[in-house]
């Protein structure tokens, strides 16, 4: 349902520890029109449509939940799609075991926002998410490397 005003507002900015935090929490992420109110009856249909029922009558799918992801990494791929009034809405739902067609995103039955990060924050963290990527990996490439070579000089691996 769309409102005149304002219905997700900006209440943090992202930061690694609260991506983490939200991931073992088993949270999701969407970018939302800041204006849209989500509720648990929300349906995903392709953008291109302003309703629910305006896509079923072009004989598009209409799928309960909303589009989402569950890793904050995965929602660049879609930010050329959205504009700085648009907001990352992290949310508590339930996987509805169902993809969207156009982009095979899950989709999820929303129960309440936990938080709202704006498009610019979220712009500014995914340089800094990346190299939190690179930085973890090279951690586990180390430790497996110590790992081989203790095991090399215990003996427990024969060359």
């Amino acid at each position: 349902m769309k409102c005149k005003n304002v219905v997700y507002a900006k209440t943090e900015v992202p930061t690694i520890q609260k991506i983490k935090e939200y991931i073992d929490n088993g949270y999701f992420f969407r970018f939302q029109n800041s204006h849209v109110r989500l509720t648990s009856n929300s349906k995903s249909f392709p953008m291109c449509y302003s309703t629910a029922t305006e896509a079923k009558k072009a004989g598009e799918r209409v799928i309960n939940g909303k589009s989402c992801t569950d890793r904050v990494s995965t929602l660049k791929n879609w930010q050329c799609e959205f504009n700085n009034d648009d907001v990352i809405l992290i949310f508590e739902g339930n996987d509805t075991r169902e993809t969207t067609d156009d982009y095979n995103e899950i989709c999820a039955t929303f129960y309440k926002s936990i938080a709202v990060w704006s498009m610019e924050d979220y712009l500014n963290i995914v340089p800094i998410m990346e190299h939190e990527v690179i930085r973890m990996r090279e951690e586990k490439y180390n430790e497996t490397q110590e790992n081989y070579r203790s095991m090399l000089d215990l003996g427990q691996i024969n060359l």
